[in-house]
């Protein structure tokens, strides 16, 4: 199983990763397990095995991680990060 579901914009003329969907935008959604070398700016990533999800504030559409996140929020506990990998508090946008 892939442990990080990751949403970003790609360089251009760059391959896509299989499987990924594209969310609009320019954005691209994807499963794998490593860090693609043709990702340009990442929007989300919810990393399965450290527990961690970061969004970025300007993506206002509703992704797959995203549903992965609040039924894993169910089960155990995820921690919120944001772009420099610091936790985010609750009731902080």
């Amino acid at each position: 199983m892939a442990d990080k579901y990751i949403t970003s914009t790609l360089h251009n003329l760059s391959p896509v990763p299989n499987g990924a969907i594209y969310q609009g935008a320019g954005m691209f959604e994807f499963v794998t397990d490593k860090n693609p070398y043709n990702i340009d700016k990442k929007m989300a990533e919810y990393d399965v095995e450290a527990k961690t999800y970061y969004k970025d504030p300007l993506v206002k559409v509703t992704l797959d991680s995203d549903k992965m996140v609040a039924a894993a929020e169910k089960t155990g506990k995820v921690e919120k990060i944001d772009k420099n990998g610091k936790p985010i508090k609750p009731g902080k946008p």
